[in-house]
């Protein structure tokens, strides 16, 4: 009889170790995935903190914005990144769903912000209407009114006060005509928005003129910039230090946030596949190269061989500083809050 109790009590205990030894394995992996993911955090919040300058990305479509150079700036240099689109997409095949119109707009945003979180960026909209394919930047003006699409992103620029902004999209390109209107208004909006004669309106509860620095455009495919162009090189390669991955491996998965507009591909090598043969790297991204367009008068100079928007950009024409610093302080000590609660 004692025997019997004994090999059941036995069993019994077996049994308890088999049904609660995975969860405490699943208890220990999300303590190690939470202790990772503070760890992430607080070097992410260190890291901002030696940066005081913001790189805006202006694109006409969800999907359409440098997501790795967005990427790269904010992981690898921990500048403040925000993304500015024209439309919020509604008007694009929808390759999931039946949803189409307003509720693919919807869609969208949310996809774009998905994209975003990865991307460590702010996603902002201008609302202007997607009516579908455009041919030229003309078509799109008469849809958007050229007026109203550019004081949208006067204020925005305003707003947000970005130092650089980058696009790939070009004036003298022959693509969407979404493209090309926006690419218009980037030139003109980098002049206006620091020009307080255009839109005084805007010009109260503490928004100012404000002048960007410089202005990049990403040159596409094979094209090369001008040989006298000054030009910055960002390398999707590189690895990410505290999240051991290549920042192009974090790019591929932002994109896949947007599966309206998908399938995307599943693996950095399958994405290679989809380049001129000439352009192909097993598990590599081609270089991406901006050519400056654009600077402001008295900017400090791009210094040659630039990896970076913001080198040579000096510290102290940032006025901003000091209130992003407040900021970021306050992001670190919500990591130290919360890691002191688990610890």
């Amino acid at each position: 009889m004692k025997r019997k109790f004994i090999q059941t009590t036995l069993a019994l205990l077996v049994i308890s170790f088999l049904l609660t030894a995975p969860r405490a394995q699943q208890l220990s992996a999300t303590a190690a995935q939470q202790s990772q993911e503070d760890r992430i955090a607080l070097y992410q919040a260190l890291l901002d903190l030696t940066n005081p300058w913001t790189v805006m990305c202006i694109a006409a479509h969800p999907d359409d914005e440098d997501g790795t150079s967005l990427i790269v700036m904010r992981r690898k240099y921990g500048a403040h990144t925000v993304s500015l689109f024209s439309t919020f997409g509604e008007g694009g095949q929808n390759a999931i769903g039946p949803e189409l119109y307003e509720e693919m707009g919807a869609i969208r945003a949310q996809e774009t912000m998905a994209a975003s979180e990865i991307q460590g960026s702010e996603p902002h909209f201008l609302g202007l209407k997607d009516f579908g394919f455009s041919k030229s930047a003309d078509e799109a003006f008469r849809f958007w009114g050229h007026d109203e699409a550019l004081r949208r992103m006067v204020l925005q620029i305003r707003e947000l006060r970005p130092d650089v902004i980058i696009t790939n999209h070009s004036a003298t390109s022959n693509d969407h005509g979404h493209h090309q209107a926006t690419a218009r208004l980037v030139v003109e909006a980098f002049d206006a928005a620091a020009d307080s004669s255009r839109f005084p309106e805007q010009l109260k509860d503490g928004v100012n003129a404000w002048q960007v620095q410089r202005l990049f455009v990403r040159a596409r495919g094979n094209q090369t910039p001008a040989a006298d162009a000054a030009v910055v090189t960002i390398n999707p390669n590189d690895q990410d230090p505290i999240r051991g991955v290549s920042y192009a491996e974090e790019a591929l998965r932002a994109l896949q946030q947007h599966a309206t507009q998908g399938p995307w591909p599943k693996t950095l090598a399958e994405m290679a596949m989809r380049l001129p043969p000439n352009m192909r790297a097993p598990g590599q991204r081609p270089l991406f190269r901006y050519a400056l367009a654009r600077g402001a008068k008295g900017a400090d100079p791009l210094p040659a061989d630039s990896r970076n928007f913001l080198d040579g950009l000096a510290a102290a024409r940032r006025g901003k500083s000091a209130q992003r610093t407040d900021h970021r302080w306050k992001a670190i000590n919500r990591v130290r809050g919360r890691a002191g609660k688990t610890n």
